[in-house]
């Protein structure tokens, strides 16, 4: 019917082509760490430097009046890396893998999703020892909330894809993409509860300090992480809805210029 073609489901797609999906995510990682004395140690090494000197600003010289600061810091702080390292390289994801994109026939949400789900390896690095040195440190022992992390990196995972392909479709057509997005992202960390806690924003702003889709994600890290607590089931729901409504959209978006890629690259 007016010469649309219905196309299958992005589950689907992905499933025919997970092969290509692996590779693509082993390369990826192979590529990052080429020629590198310390190879994958520097997925650790950097953000752990950064904690550090945000540690000494945040804790010693602004004084933010949050007990164990540098706990609820690694709590908020490595699900952001994860984030901004992952929407930071979506915007050239298809424009580096152009000879791929014209030579083969594969759905290229395959690419974007190689570059999360690479940098979600590296993140799992980053978590496992966040997990370990707050049982050892804070809580001294594991907190059953610990059981939950899966889930909420699941909702990570579809909010940061979501966002990710409409970035990376962007970036196909608009090399501007590629130099705003960290100002953007920068300024966007400052507005998520990442280096203070939620009850630091008025209650005015409240409303719209919320429309940030990180706000709530962010918050149940630090639930679960620095408070050692199960997030109440309303805490879950907004950032479930949130996560799966940014990937419906993204996604659709994507597909709206997804044909006209190979034009351009």
């Amino acid at each position: 019917m007016n010469g649309m073609v219905a196309r299958p489901a992005f589950s689907t797609e992905l499933w025919e082509y997970r092969e290509l999906l692996r590779a693509l995510v082993v390369r990826n990682l192979k590529m990052r760490y080429q020629r590198s004395l310390l190879g994958f140690g520097w997925a650790l090494l950097n953000p752990l430097m950064t904690v550090i000197v945000l540690v000494v600003v945040f804790d010693a010289i602004l004084r933010i009046q949050v007990e164990q600061y540098w706990a609820f810091l690694i709590s908020g702080f490595f699900p952001w890396v994860f984030v901004l390292h992952t929407l930071g390289t979506s915007s050239g994801q298809i424009t580096s893998h152009s000879y791929m994109a014209r030579s083969l026939a594969f759905p290229s949400e395959v690419l974007v999703l190689s570059g999360v789900l690479s940098r979600l390896v590296e993140f799992a690095a980053e978590l496992l020892l966040v997990v370990l040195v707050l049982i050892a440190l804070r809580h001294q022992g594991m907190p059953a909330a610990f059981l939950l992390l899966p889930l909420v990196v699941v909702i990570q995972v579809v909010l940061t894809t979501g966002l990710a392909l409409p970035v990376a479709a962007l970036g196909v057509f608009f090399q501007d993409v590629q130099h705003a997005l960290p100002v953007a992202l920068t300024l966007l960390s400052y507005l998520t509860p990442i280096y203070y806690p939620l009850s630091y924003v008025p209650e005015r702003f409240r409303v719209i300090y919320g429309l940030n889709p990180f706000v709530g994600l962010i918050n149940l890290y630090h639930a679960i992480l620095y408070e050692g607590r199960v997030p109440s089931l309303l805490e879950f729901l907004v950032p479930v809805l949130v996560s799966l409504l940014c990937f419906g959209v993204g996604l659709l978006l994507y597909r709206w210029k997804r044909e006209y890629f190979a034009e351009v690259v």
